[in-house]
Parts: structure tokens; sequence; C-alpha cells
């Protein structure tokens, strides 16, 4: 990985890459851009092109916070258990100072006793996928933030509004 896409990928104010994505002129390049552009920490065994890269910390955390961002996307409510497991982290304060540093994307409420965290707003997302370029190491299934999947789910939300209108 060459020193301008190191640099890019470990900016701590940087969680949006898919425009990086879409005009990446190698193949590892594109793999590992796709890989933060969409993907979680689960998907590093998957890399391809990029099976020697030196995974610096500030990698792995950058990794470890989009993997947060993508669970906010499936669920409002996570167990202490589920970030260690999905995030192969086993230290709550560092899963907190995370969920602190990620106040762009959504507030939490941290309840220690119950061992939970939950989301109370949204403020962004991870990119959307389009179709724009195939993707090489991610499925669709893997996918939450596809294009068809918002439509639907805008769709669904209408349905409901037009409905709750109604009565």
């Amino acid at each position: 990985m060459n020193e301008n896409l190191q640099y890019l990928l470990e900016d701590p104010t940087r969680f949006h890459y898919k425009e990086y994505w879409l005009k990446s002129s190698t193949e590892g390049e594109r793999e590992i851009l796709e890989l933060f552009s969409f993907g979680t920490i689960s998907e590093l065994d998957d890399l391809h092109f990029n099976k020697g890269i030196v995974w610096t910390p500030n990698l792995i955390e950058k990794l470890n916070k989009l993997t947060l961002i993508s669970m906010s996307e499936e669920s409002t409510k996570w167990t202490y258990d589920e970030i260690f497991q999905r995030c192969k982290i086993n230290d709550i304060n560092t899963i907190e100072r995370y969920l602190i540093q990620l106040q762009a994307f959504f507030e939490v409420e941290i309840n220690s006793v119950e061992q939970t965290i939950s989301i109370v707003k949204y403020f962004d997302c991870r990119d959307v996928y389009g179709g724009e370029l195939p993707l090489m190491i991610l499925t669709d299934e893997k996918l939450r933030n596809t294009k068809d999947q918002l439509v639907k789910d805008l769709e669904r939300w209408k349905t409901k509004l037009l409905t709750q209108i109604l009565e």
C-alpha cells in the first residue's frame, strides 16, 4: 500500500471512501478501498491482493470504527459480547472511546449494568453501494447499505406513513 493511501485510510476524520474506490487505479487499491467503503473487520481474511499488507494499529482502529457504524445500521441495540465478537476487541474502554469518537454518526446510551449499548439518534451512515463497480471481496448478502435496500426501506416507510395518516 502506498503512503498516500495509508494516510487517507488512517485519517481519523475520514470515514467515507467510496469516491476514492471509484477512482482506484490498481486492483490492490480497489480491493482495500472496497473494504474501507463497505466492509467490516471480519472481511480482512478475504483480501486477495493485499495479503502482505502491514496492518497498523490505526488501520485496525479505523476498521473497528467502520464495523461499529455498520452494526448501527443493522440494529439499534447491542450487547457488549456482540461488539466484542464483531470487532474482535475485549476491552469495553476501547469500545466506549470509539463510540465517543463516532458522535458524528450516532448518539448512544451506554448501560453498564445490562452491558448494552443503544443507538438514540442517527446522523450519518456508511457509504452506499449502488453497483457502480463489481465487488471484489464482498457479496451482496454482506452489504446492508445498497441502493436497492435503501429504496425498499423508503418504500416501507412511505407505506407506513400513509397507513398512519389514513387511520
